[in-house]
């Protein structure tokens, strides 16, 4: 019964749309980056 209560207390917080771009800045202020941003090296130390 708690849980029910619970959720229909929180259900209204978690119902926000965010564009694309909002979730992208999100993601990079937490750390994210794409693949293609990485630079590889090679164990010979060469690029």
């Amino acid at each position: 019964m708690g849980l029910v209560i619970a959720c229909l207390l929180l259900l209204p917080f978690y119902q926000k749309d965010y564009s694309k771009l909002e979730l992208e800045k999100k993601a990079r202020a937490m750390g994210m980056v794409y693949p293609d941003e990485i630079k590889a090296f090679n164990e010979g130390g060469e690029k």
